[in-house]
């Protein structure tokens, strides 16, 4: 039986719309709101996109029975007893998991110019992180041994021929120390992010940027005990990104950028497999282990285009990867299964409109001077990544 685990990356924050620093000694608050969809779909190692629910959802023919029931082992005897191998053909279904995660956020973010090249900002991402999870069984064969062997043979053979298989599961997971698989619908501060941008070059032609976003460890600490936790924050990181703004003809802008996601190594509790086939690690597997998460690489393309000083429209592409998740402990025990699968790959696009008033409050024609923007993004590709969709949207002021 496998995690549910999701790999999704850390929320982004920038502080404009595209890539700009602030004036000295400009403030400038922000508020961020988004929604991730899409997390129920997954793009496996081959690349294929499939439904989380298709994916972990587990047959129990005789094999998988033997394992997560012992009356359904008796079972498996008693109609081989029988003769003509009846115990391995028999199959209690399909158990298929309909998972519905989601992800919203709201980020309020302060930035400040520290100087007209120099711009400091601090954001508090909020997650609303909500699963919905249903189990049920499908395909089972029993009803034909049911019509030949209950009442027939004894006791103990009709208690396993009406075994619930879903309750078998759901007993497993407690029996190993699990948290309840429910739904859930949770709320909590995730890891704060402290983002520099600085300008180290401006010309007519191009600008070019530095950046560094610092995520710090306020997030929830990583749960070996939830099978459906997400597990993906805190953590600190180090993202820098150099980034230049081409600046072109008729309001086109091209910004490509460069950037490199480090995660400082830490120590957590987690269950360690005794084999490749240990999918549902016991309680008594648990051990202190070090952390290493793979850095992750990012090239990104935006082309934005100014269609007069107060509407513009952008759109990008990007493709990350990294490598798989290290884990080191003190003993003997299979650490590299740990890591197993915890790379990833993405390629994203992504869809932008800006609405600014700064012109026109210079002009004395808006009261307020904000920048007001949407942006849509999708991962189209990738390889063992959750797909995630997101609609974002952002308010800006500045005083």
């Amino acid at each position: 039986m496998k995690k549910f685990s999701f790999i999704i990356l850390l929320l982004s924050l920038r502080v404009l719309a595209g890539f700009d620093t602030l004036p000295a000694n400009i403030n400038s608050p922000m508020f961020k709101y988004g929604v991730f969809s899409s997390l129920e779909q997954k793009y496996e190692k081959d690349g294929q996109l499939w439904n989380l629910g298709d994916l972990r959802s587990i047959e129990f023919d005789s094999k998988m029975l033997s394992k997560i029931s012992p009356d359904a082992k008796t079972l498996i005897n008693a109609l081989d007893a029988f003769g003509q191998r009846h115990g391995q053909i028999i199959n209690y279904g399909v158990l298929k998991f309909d998972i519905n995660p989601s992800i919203q956020y709201f980020a309020p973010v302060y930035a400040y110019g520290i100087r007209s090249n120099w711009t400091m900002a601090v954001g508090l991402p909020i997650v609303t992180y909500s699963n919905s999870i249903n189990l049920s069984t499908v395909n089972s064969n029993l009803d034909s041994f049911r019509n030949v062997y209950s009442g027939r043979v004894s006791e103990e053979l009709d208690k396993a021929l009406n075994l619930d298989i879903k309750q078998e599961v759901l007993k497993t997971i407690q029996q190993r120390g699990y948290k309840p698989l429910e739904s859930r619908n949770e709320q909590y501060l995730s890891d704060i992010q402290v983002i520099s941008i600085y300008k180290f070059l401006q010309s007519t032609q191009y600008d070019l940027f530095y950046s560094t976003q610092l995520g710090l460890p306020t997030g929830p600490k990583y749960d070996p005990d939830d099978l459906a936790a997400l597990n993906i924050f805190g953590q600190t990181s180090i993202d820098n990104t150099l980034a230049a703004k081409l600046k072109g003809k008729y309001g086109f802008n091209f910004t490509p950028s460069l950037s490199y996601l480090y995660t400082l190594p830490d120590q957590i509790t987690a269950r360690v497999p005794l084999n490749e086939d240990d999918s549902l690690p016991d309680i008594t597997q648990k051990e202190n282990v070090e952390r290493r998460v793979s850095g992750k690489l990012t090239a990104k393309g935006e082309m934005q285009l100014e269609v007069n000083n107060d509407l513009s429209f952008s759109t990008s592409y990007s493709q990350s990867q990294k490598g798989d998740d290290t884990y080191v402990g003190s003993g003997n025990s299979r650490y590299d299964l740990i890591g197993v699968n915890t790379y990833a790959r993405e390629e994203k696009y992504s869809l932008g409109v800006n609405y600014n008033t700064i012109s026109a409050y210079f002009k004395k024609k808006a009261l307020l001077p904000f920048i007001l923007s949407y942006e849509f993004s999708d991962i189209f590709k990738g390889e063992n990544i959750n797909r995630r969709t997101l609609h974002e949207f952002s308010f800006v002021m500045f005083f």
